[in-house]
């Protein structure tokens, strides 16, 4: 069972619909976190999602808002989990960043 994230982006301010969303990646149970890359906007490792995930608000599939704090530490967490999607199911869209973590190029829900 997983939990995926999405960053939705310019948000109403009265309904709360996000003109723009963006799929961040997903938690897996005993897999570490893999991110979604994107060529558009340049999303290939975790500084750019850094940087992307100041521009709106983190959600998980349930609807339920996430801080950026705490999607980070549950990012360093899943770090630690014994299996890696990349590891263990490379392909060429696919790839680990200079900070270990899982990044894939390939739709995935």
């Amino acid at each position: 069972m997983g939990t995926n994230y999405t960053l939705r982006k310019n948000i109403c301010d009265k309904c709360e619909h996000a003109k723009e969303k963006l799929h961040i990646g997903k938690s897996s149970g005993g897999w570490s976190f893999t991110f979604r890359a994107h060529d558009e906007p340049h999303i290939h490792n975790a500084k750019d999602w850094e940087r992307e995930l100041k521009t709106g608000r983190i959600f998980n599939e349930y609807n339920e808002e996430v801080s950026n704090k705490d999607f980070w530490e549950m990012v360093e967490e899943k770090s630690e989990e014994p299996h890696n999607h990349v590891l263990e199911s490379p392909s060429v869209d696919d790839w680990i960043d200079e900070n270990g973590n899982s990044f894939s190029r390939r739709e995935f829900s």
